[in-house]
């Protein structure tokens, strides 16, 4: 049988300056925005109103309706034609779909990372573990979501696959609400400490894979962390998510 990995390349990254960026102020916006609700200051199902958008960063409606668009787009907000905009909601069946399809698009990533990674990832990697290892307890919510961040940033660089990553993160913004909701809410930081111990061994084991270039043990961490979310999310959030 033939050996997808022996007969192809990463994909490139694209170049820098390649790919227009678009108005800085619209990415300004876009940026703290999509934070919001990333971070729940905006809740599912809130109201978004563009007036005080555009006054708050002294613009006009136009550029604020054309970051709502791609935050349409990418399944965060949900726009009425002529009527309300509001933060997308968090439907159990539609977070079911995303979690399936993140099992897999995560276990190919891993394949990918311990196929092509170098040892730079490696060395970036660790990097990123010895500043969670160093914040002496002082966990966060942010905190949690830009270590991860900065993690798969690095490991999905490290497949050499741009269009996975569009992928993944698209996926990954439609579950990370779910991911915040049962610590955000979490006085004791019990779940929160437990969450920094798991993004811990889950950057232990891409290290352990990329570094013996073990693609089939990369796969099924990568797999089993995501099955682990989803026992998680049940155990927080919903009721029942089977996977088969």
């Amino acid at each position: 049988e033939p050996d997808f990995f022996e007969n192809c390349t990463p994909v490139p990254e694209p170049r820098p300056g390649r790919m227009p960026r678009g108005d800085s102020m619209n990415e300004r916006i876009y940026d703290k925005l999509k934070r919001k609700i990333l971070f729940l200051d905006l809740q599912p199902g809130e109201t978004i109103d563009e007036k005080k958008i555009a006054a708050e960063f002294k613009v006009s409606r136009t550029p604020i309706r054309e970051v709502l668009q791609r935050l349409e787009w990418e399944g965060l907000v949900d726009i009425i034609p002529r009527g309300t905009i509001s933060v997308a909601s968090l439907e159990y069946n539609k977070i079911k779909s995303t979690y399936f399809m993140r099992v897999h698009v995560e276990g190919l990533a891993g394949k990918l990372a311990a196929a092509y990674g170098k040892p730079m990832h490696v060395v970036r990697i660790k990097a990123v573990l010895e500043q969670i290892t160093g914040i002496g307890g002082e966990y966060t919510p942010r905190l949690l979501i830009d270590f991860d961040a900065a993690f798969r940033e690095i490991l999905y660089e490290a497949t050499g696959n741009a269009v996975l990553k569009e992928v993944s993160d698209k996926l990954y913004e439609q579950t990370v609400r779910v991911w915040l909701s049962h610590v955000q809410n979490d006085q004791t930081n019990v779940f929160l400490k437990r969450e920094f111990e798991y993004l811990v061994e889950e950057i232990e084991s891409a290290i352990e894979t990329i570094e013996q270039k073990d693609r089939d043990k990369a796969e099924k961490d990568r797999k089993d962390i995501i099955i682990r979310h989803i026992k998680r999310a049940n155990e927080y959030f919903m009721q029942d998510i089977q996977l088969y």
